[in-house]
């Protein structure tokens, strides 16, 4: 079971001793965890075989297999599962491929972003099992998901973009409302808060902050930006910045729910050598209203190369969570063929919160 850990939150001092608080210019709290040990207790396999995963963040976990075949969703509060049938060749957006130039999830609210060779985009709702229809823009690509809006990019000539924008020959953004249909262009520096009516620019603190095009630095939610800093950073609309010690180099930094995760696990090895592991692997996570943290050791599992009698040892994979449960998405099996090898299938993990 993970470590339950105290942590400070704005002006908050753990009675243990574990936060230093330093002023510099803002509210900084930087926050230190316990040394937990490398077992894997308190893991439960959920699923394996897997070949996309992707959770909203809040309640449900969706993921398929290898063959693109009915998307299984699991709910993280009642700890049932039903399994959905889409079309032919349709696949959800997963975390692993398809959130390296985004500020936030393919999935929200109990809907999942799906794309399909034919229809292109669509959403997924879990409340009815049933696709519904994104409608097309002149570049033809949605990302993130909200529980208001979708976001994606449109042509360059469809917004009034600043001139540094035009130079670098950015993409527009558009914005699909989920509550009327209707579809908004907005030049790039005008992020939006996809879950708030209006879709809002976010504050000017965060604006510049968050992740452009090309860039994984973390997730918004609610007036936070999470960061896969070293230290991991939680920085806020009224620029306090919450720094939460790691055990190594932060991952998967993931924050949605009120819940902000990350871990220090590796990405499965391009040329299938057991890369340098370090002593302690934990996937961790922060819950933003009560400071509560806790730290999960994770498993150290065998992965192979498909095809081949190659086997490897350790902590390959990445995180995820809800707002009731982490998820360790364990690579299984990694593509044969020419290097770089890459995640065929993987195992999912969970823990509650």
């Amino acid at each position: 079971m993970g470590m339950k850990l105290p942590a400070c939150g704005d002006g908050l001092l753990s009675g243990l001793g574990l936060c230093l608080v330093a002023a510099i210019a803002a509210c900084v709290m930087w926050i230190s965890a316990f040394v937990v040990p490398a077992s894997a207790t308190g893991w439960s396999k959920l699923a394996s075989g897997t070949a996309r995963v992707a959770s909203d963040g809040t309640r449900y976990l969706a993921w398929q297999g290898e063959d693109a075949g009915p998307v299984t969703v699991f709910d993280s509060r009642t700890h049932h599962s039903k399994s959905i049938v889409l079309p032919k060749e349709c696949v959800i957006a997963d975390e692993w491929r398809g959130t390296e130039d985004e500020h936030g999830l393919h999935a929200s609210s109990g809907r999942f972003l799906v794309f399909c060779p034919e229809r292109l985009f669509e959403l997924l709702e879990v409340a009815t099992g049933r696709l519904r229809p994104v409608p097309g823009t002149i570049r033809g690509q949605w990302g993130v998901v909200g529980s208001r809006y979708v976001e994606g990019f449109d042509a360059r000539n469809v917004c009034h973009q600043t001139s540094e924008e035009r130079a670098r020959r950015e993409p527009c953004l558009a914005l699909y409302d989920l509550a009327t249909g209707v579809v908004s262009d907005r030049p790039q520096w005008q992020v939006g808060d996809l879950d708030q009516r209006g879709a809002p620019l976010i504050c000017p603190a965060l604006r510049r902050e968050v992740p452009g095009p090309g860039v994984r630095a973390g997730t918004y939610s609610h007036g936070i930006l999470g960061q896969a800093t070293s230290p991991v950073e939680l920085f806020r609309c009224n620029r306090h910045r919450t720094y939460l010690k790691t055990f190594g180099e932060p991952r998967s930094a993931v924050l949605a729910g009120g819940v902000f995760t990350w871990d220090d696990g590796q990405r499965p090895p391009e040329n299938f050598r057991a890369p340098r592991e370090p002593r302690h692997v934990v996937l961790s996570s922060y819950r933003v209203g009560t400071h509560q943290r806790r730290d999960f050791p994770l498993p150290r599992l065998r992965l192979t190369l498909a095809g081949t009698p190659g086997v490897l040892h350790g902590v390959f994979g990445y995180s995820t969570h809800t707002a009731y449960a982490v998820f360790w998405v364990a690579t299984e099996t990694l593509s044969s063929g020419m290097e770089p090898f890459t995640p065929m299938l993987s195992a999912i993990y969970t823990a509650p919160l």
